[in-house]
């Protein structure tokens, strides 16, 4: 029997405790390892941002991989697996076969370049989602200057009134 390991990871652990997506991403996993005649050697389960390299669990995965005779990983989509280059090319160096619940990605030269674009695809997304919270949040900081300005304005307006009055 081939043997492989789960990767399932959300972004915050503010989605684990809210159970967002762990207990499914791992019953799909274990669901898809079974039908392809896969023995589940290690789960490694994170909660951590993949944007950039370093996780803990990821790290420790590859370490596992590396000691045991692994043939694949199963990780729910790409960007559960990763969001940066580093990662990917560190997983390609594996020499392990990916299997994914949502996404089909051969080793063909087509199958890896569809791979290395949806893990780009993932990296943008997390960088233009980071890009348009800072701008809202400058935004939202300006609009609060300009109200305390109009605010400080209206008060010294309704004190002038006062004084006159």
């Amino acid at each position: 029997m081939k043997t492989a390991v789960i990767y399932a990871r959300v972004s915050s652990e503010e989605q684990e405790k809210e159970g967002w997506s762990i207990p499914s991403q791992l019953k799909a996993l274990r669901k898809l390892a079974v039908q392809n005649n896969f023995s589940i050697e290690s789960e490694f389960v994170e909660s951590a941002s993949a944007k950039k390299e370093g996780r803990k669990e990821f790290s420790d995965m590859v370490a596992f991989i590396k000691e045991n005779e692994i043939s694949a990983i199963f990780c729910y989509k790409v960007d559960r697996l990763t969001r940066n280059p580093k990662d990917l090319i560190t997983i390609e160096e594996l020499g392990v076969d990916l299997v994914f619940v949502e996404g089909r990605y051969d080793s063909s030269p087509q199958g890896r370049f569809t791979l290395t674009m949806m893990a780009g695809l993932a990296r943008f997304q997390v960088e233009n989602q980071a890009l348009v919270h800072t701008k809202g949040y400058a935004r939202e900081g300006r609009a609060r200057r300009v109200a305390k300005k109009s605010a400080g304005r209206l008060l010294e307006r309704q004190e002038q009134k006062h004084d006159r009055g």
